[in-house]
């Protein structure tokens, strides 16, 4: 079989080099007792590579596992507990199908059974037979954003994962503890969490080790690098697994079979990936916290006092392959992002100049919002003097800026009514039909938009489908208008009725008229011009 380099794509790409990387979670998985394991590492650095192949490692059955199931949850996350349990039982049912029929008719449909209780039948039945399956969950933390997924799937999840028959491996960006404490209360205190190995497998850059690997398909060809080269290659590159393939990549495809390649050819293939591969490098420092990109932009000028980060910071930027100790020195370790950071280091610092402190914020967020405004072309002029009359006042009295906020919300619903309603602001006949079909109450003056921005708001709640069992029916006017136009509705009501405990600060004004600033683009998105 021929390998080549895939830096992106539909398919997920060759295993390479991580040799190492594999065994160690392979230990986990075929001690006699195993390990529930959980695979983390930045987007970009191979997760998934590493999980595919396990999968079809671990396909056809070996000593310890009968077979493997593999799940891609990045793509069409399951939204609910139902379609989590109904993709899991589909893949097991194929997988099974080609070991034992038998196996894989316990998860036919079943009128007087559940999927969860026809998946425990499949769990007992290898149990008894002394058999283990493999299941991975790929992007396992796309499932926890899903707002329909319960405690009790974890729950359920944390009984199947007790039967000695299955083991299952996770694939996150973060530790499953860290993305736990992101998700509602029931959720995070399912005992799901704690079945797992408390050290995750972290997939990050490249070790020594995993060079050979990748540089195979070059070698096939008969394309060799020199010591020098080989050096740079881990120079530009700072072991980052992707940056690493696009510049084999573009050697691959420069250099005919038989090259022997010297430090020369690899720095002038890099010089120019600085900008023919600048969406990676965008794409890795957008990964990135706002604390660990000033750490890039200084360290493209200057070597860093290990003593000035935090523990925490210092690993991820060294785990990431981006910096590298050096007598007690944090030291760019990849000249492709350090060269990148050199190019973001003026708005890096330029924004911690402007705001570093929370009087650097209150200071200049006003010019902020004022240019912010200004790039909405198109706008109401009314309602754009109206804003920018809120952000004027946002300091010294924050307060103030919310007491604009009824008239802007009343312009805005003017506006949406002018488009949406005959003159007389009469409700179509249509509208009323069909919410008197579903049997939806709804404020009407005698057929007409009553007056109040509080009912304003339910009828434009209703047309745009914002309500789950409704359909847009308006002609213009979309959900996010009115999410905003309601939002706002809210604050001028807030405005209204502060008392002395109702601190209204620069950042609450400004978040309110940042509100304002996105109703008024999306109002010109939604309407004709």
């Amino acid at each position: 079989m021929i390998i080549s380099y895939q830096v992106l794509g539909v398919n997920v790409p060759s295993f390479l080099g991580r040799e190492n990387l594999l065994k160690n979670l392979e230990r986990q998985l075929l001690k006699p007792t195993p390990d529930h394991v959980c695979v983390v590492g930045p987007a970009r650095y191979g997760k998934s590579v590493l999980l595919h192949h396990l999968a079809q490692r671990y396909r056809q059955g070996n000593e310890s596992y009968i077979a493997a199931v593999y799940l891609d949850l990045r793509h069409s996350p399951p939204s609910t507990d139902e379609d989590f349990k109904q993709r899991l039982a589909r893949e097991l049912k194929t997988t099974l199908s080609e070991i034992s029929s038998d196996l894989a008719a316990y998860l036919e449909p079943d009128e007087n059974s559940s999927i969860y209780e026809l998946l425990d039948l499949v769990f007992e039945d290898l149990d008894s037979k002394g058999d283990r399956l493999l299941v991975i969950l790929d992007g396992f933390d796309h499932v926890l954003k899903e707002a329909g997924i319960t405690r009790n799937l974890w729950d359920q999840l944390r009984n199947l994962a007790q039967h000695s028959s299955l083991r299952l491996v996770t694939g996150s960006r973060l530790h499953l503890r860290n993305l736990r404490d992101l998700m509602p209360t029931d959720s995070r205190v399912s005992d799901f969490w704690e079945i797992f190995n408390p050290m995750p497998l972290l997939v990050g850059k490249l070790e020594d080790s995993d060079w050979d690997g990748f540089l195979l398909p070059l070698n096939v060809r008969n394309i060799l690098l020199d010591n020098s080269a080989r050096k740079e290659v881990s120079n530009w590159t700072g072991g980052i697994p992707i940056l690493a393939v696009a510049l084999l990549r573009e050697l691959a495809e420069k250099f005919e079979d038989g090259t022997n390649l010297t430090k020369s050819d690899i720095d002038t293939v890099c010089e120019v990936m600085i900008a023919s591969h600048r969406q990676l490098l965008e794409d890795l420092w957008d990964d990135c916290t706002d604390e660990m990109r000033e750490d890039l932009a200084r360290a493209a000028i200057e070597d860093i006092d290990a003593n000035t980060l935090p523990h925490e910071r210092k690993t991820a930027l060294q785990q990431r392959g981006f910096l590298q100790f050096s007598s007690n020195k944090l030291k760019s370790s990849c000249r492709l992002m350090q060269k990148y950071a050199e190019l973001r280091a003026p708005s890096v610092k330029e924004l911690r100049r402007l705001f570093q402190t929370n009087k650097d914020f209150e200071t200049n967020i006003q010019e902020v919002l004022e240019l912010r405004l200004s790039q909405i072309q198109g706008c109401d002029p009314h309602l754009f003097e109206l804003i920018r009359k809120a952000i004027r006042d946002i300091s010294p009295n924050p307060v103030d800026a919310t007491n604009w906020m009824r008239r802007v919300v009343n312009r805005a619903l003017d506006i949406i009514w002018f488009h949406e309603l005959p003159p007389n602001r009469s409700l179509p006949n249509c509208w009323i039909t069909e919410w008197q079909s579903k049997a939806i109450n709804f404020p009407s003056d005698g057929g007409k938009l009553p007056a109040s921005p509080w009912a304003q708001c339910i009828i434009l709640q209703l047309i745009t489908g914002s309500r789950q069992e409704l359909n847009p029916i308006s002609k213009y006017v979309t959900k996010p208008t009115y999410l905003l136009v309601n939002h706002i509705r809210e604050v001028a009501d807030f405005g209204q009725h502060t008392t002395a405990r109702d601190k209204v600060t620069v950042g609450i004004a400004s978040a309110y008229c940042l509100s304002a600033i996105s109703l008024c683009e999306s109002l010109i998105n939604d309407l004709p011009t």
